[in-house]
């Protein structure tokens, strides 16, 4: 609960709202003293997901419907837990007053937001490796008196010695 309340920047007076939350937390963290599983699971039969659970004390807007169209239409607060009669209203501290109120209407807002760029990586010589050699690149074949291209052909039978006859080409025989 201490380390909740540090966190958060919160005064102390909300210690209770820092334990109830903390209760919510563990009531859906498995434990050992009942097979692995969760006492929610327990109580209710499902399996409960804490994807998209809020910071606690996280900074949110709450909504509200007074005023013109060119008033301001919400209001910074902290978020402090769930409350537990509603599934859809959250317990907000409102730090002008130093009050808790139950809230429905509410949107949840990042308190810092991270951007990572790649860093340029420097390039460093290699000093073992000696430098690559120069590439050559592929000539077209020379032209000939008559415009055609001139084009060398390797001897497809240099296994062979000069002179040789090339062998024959064997045969199965049946």
């Amino acid at each position: 609960m201490c380390a909740f309340l540090i966190q958060s920047g919160l005064p102390k007076s909300l210690w209770a709202e820092a334990t109830q939350f903390i209760v919510w937390l563990k009531n859906r963290s498995p434990t050992w003293a009942i097979s692995d599983i969760t006492p929610h699971e327990r109580l209710t039969g499902l399996k409960p997901s804490l994807a998209g659970v809020p910071k606690w004390g996280q900074h949110v807007w709450v909504h509200h419907n007074s005023g013109t169209k060119l008033d301001k239409h919400a209001t910074e607060a902290q978020w402090v837990g769930y409350n537990t009669e509603s599934t859809h209203a959250h317990h907000i501290y409102w730090l002008s007053t130093h009050k808790v109120s139950v809230e429905r209407n509410i949107e949840f807002t990042a308190d810092m937001v991270t951007v990572s760029l790649p860093q340029p990586q420097p390039h460093i010589p290699d000093i073992a490796q000696p430098p690559a050699p120069a590439q050559t690149v592929s000539q077209p074949p020379p032209v000939t008196n008559s415009g055609e291209e001139e084009v060398e052909v390797e001897d497809e039978l240099d296994d062979e010695p000069l002179g040789a006859m090339p062998a024959a080409p064997r045969t199965a025989l049946h």
